[in-house]
């Protein structure tokens, strides 16, 4: 085996080298296009499921929480690193109690 055919023998190797290289660059792009799709649809149905958790979540506070048969007072506090910021730390919401007009007796404190 003379010089040239050992170079060419050693460039053919090198360049089947280079083209599996490139077709394993090709696999793992196309790989990586197929996981970032996957992401994509799982943080689509994760924005689906959020909007309807924070609808549930409105829904539930406004008709249950604060709804017109209900007296509700909020707990409020601040957070000593932001003390002018107010935050709710908790609801009490009691039923209304419906109030019987005494027509012989004015109403009293309790009634």
């Amino acid at each position: 085996m003379n010089m040239s055919e050992a170079q060419d023998r050693q460039l053919c190797e090198q360049r089947e080298s280079l083209v599996e290289q490139a077709a394993g660059v090709v696999e793992t792009r196309n790989g990586l296009q197929e996981k970032l799709e996957e992401i994509r649809g799982q943080l689509a149905h994760y924005r689906e499921r959020h909007e309807e958790a924070s609808e549930k979540v409105r829904d539930k506070f406004l008709s249950e929480l604060c709804g017109p048969d209900k007296d509700t007072h909020f707990y409020v506090g601040t957070i000593l690193a932001y003390p002018n910021t107010w935050v709710v730390i908790g609801v009490f919401y009691p039923k209304i109690k419906p109030r019987k007009a005494k027509l012989d007796k004015g109403l009293t404190l309790f009634d």
